[in-house]
């Protein structure tokens, strides 16, 4: 069956714009408040919505692959946020137990194994959540030398001075998380993007040994990505992928 995707972003579960996918590599949208600056870019490899298929981004070399990413900069103005509280991910306001496909817990299993083993959660609860350490999670991760939105992130200015995967391990330890704090007034940017989930022609999540079309799934919730402090429960930034069946 037919469907369109609509996304949207915003800084709580409450309030969301619509954003354009696949705009340039200049373009985002921002949310300023009085406790930080928020900017967000999406981008989604054969997009069937109301704005460009596809764009620059994919064309990278190292993005060839890639089928979504979601790009934010956050500065926080006074808050500081230790490295073992930051968390990015999913969760949902309406329990989908019943609607799990079946296999569900080994491609759960496979992407704690493959991707990032910092993931947790509960997806039978009744507001089912899954998170991983954004020091883990996100692909790529900068430390910004201005306040200015820096475009495609590449390998300058890199939170750490190893690789991404280097750094990921790292921070798998709890005790080097705690050791790290988002410091207030510096730019942090971060890239989370990834080959296993399509939201273009189709809606699907393509694990290594394990694949599952999950558009017969959508429609009752979005799928919702939040950065959020799981300490004080504050959320950062709330991007929303849209499923409506024409």
């Amino acid at each position: 069956m037919p469907y369109q995707l609509f996304v949207r972003a915003g800084t709580d579960y409450d309030a969301h714009e619509a954003i354009r996918v696949n705009e340039g590599e200049g373009d985002y949208v921002e949310f300023d408040n009085e406790d930080y600056c928020l900017r967000v870019a999406v981008r989604i490899q054969d997009y069937q919505g109301h704005s460009n298929s596809t764009c620059a981004y994919f064309e990278q070399e190292e993005h060839k692959y890639d089928q979504i990413s979601v790009q934010m900069s956050i500065m926080f103005k006074s808050e500081q946020v230790n490295g073992d509280y930051l968390v990015w991910g999913n969760d949902f306001d309406e329990p989908i137990r019943d609607i799990l496909p079946y296999g569900f817990s080994i491609g759960y299993n496979i992407m704690k194994w493959a991707i990032d083993p910092s993931i947790d959660g509960d997806a039978y609860a009744d507001k089912p959540y899954l998170y991983g350490k954004a020091l883990t999670s996100m692909n790529r991760i900068h430390k910004d030398d201005d306040k200015g939105w820096p475009g495609y992130l590449h390998n300058e200015n890199l939170l750490t001075d190893t690789s991404s995967s280097a750094r990921s391990k790292h921070f798998l330890n709890e005790a080097n998380r705690k050791k790290f704090d988002f410091e207030p007034m510096v730019q942090y940017s971060f890239d989370f993007y990834t080959p296993y989930i399509t939201l273009g022609k189709e809606f699907a999540i393509k694990l290594p040994g394990y694949n599952l079309n999950v558009e017969q799934y959508c429609g009752s919730q979005p799928l919702r990505y939040v950065l959020k402090n799981n300490a004080t429960k504050k959320v950062y930034a709330v991007v929303l992928f849209d499923v409506k069946r024409l």
